[in-house]
C-alpha cells in the first residue's frame, strides 16, 4: 500500500479551498433575482426623487422650489427648465426601469433560444 505524503494532501486541500473560494459561478436564477431586486430598488429611489421634484410628492420641494434652487443656488438658468428636465429624467427613467424589471417576455423568447 502506498501512502501520499502529508504535504501533498495539504497542498490539494489548499488548492481545493482556493478553487472553491475564487471560482464560484452564480446560478442564473440567483443573478436574475438579484438584478430584479436592484432594478426595483433603483426605480423606487428615482420615483421618490423625481416625483418630489415634479409634483411635491413624498414631502418633496415641488417644481417651483426646485426651480428656485436650480436658479439661485446651482446657478442653472433658466431654473424652471432645468427643474422640469431633471424631474422628467428621474421620474421617466424610473418608470422605464420599473417596466423593464417586470417585462412580460423572458429573454429566451426574444433571442430565439430555448
Amino acid at each position: 500500500m502506498t501512502s501520499v505524503p502529508p504535504t501533498d494532501v495539504a497542498k490539494r486541500r489548499v488548492r481545493a479551498l482556493l478553487t472553491m473560494t475564487f471560482t464560484t459561478r452564480p446560478g442564473a436564477r440567483a443573478s436574475d433575482l438579484a438584478l430584479a431586486g436592484v432594478r426595483i430598488a433603483l426605480a423606487w429611489i428615482f420615483i421618490y426623487y423625481g416625483a418630489g421634484k415634479l409634483f411635491g410628492a413624498f414631502n418633496g420641494p415641488g417644481l417651483h422650489n426646485t426651480a428656485l434652487f436650480f436658479s439661485n443656488t446651482a446657478h442653472l438658468h433658466p431654473g424652471g427648465f432645468f427643474a422640469v428636465l431633471g424631474g422628467v429624467i428621474e421620474f421617466g427613467g424610473a418608470i422605464a426601469m420599473a417596466l423593464a424589471s417586470v417585462r412580460v417576455w423572458p429573454d429566451w423568447r426574444c433571442s430565439g433560444t430555448r
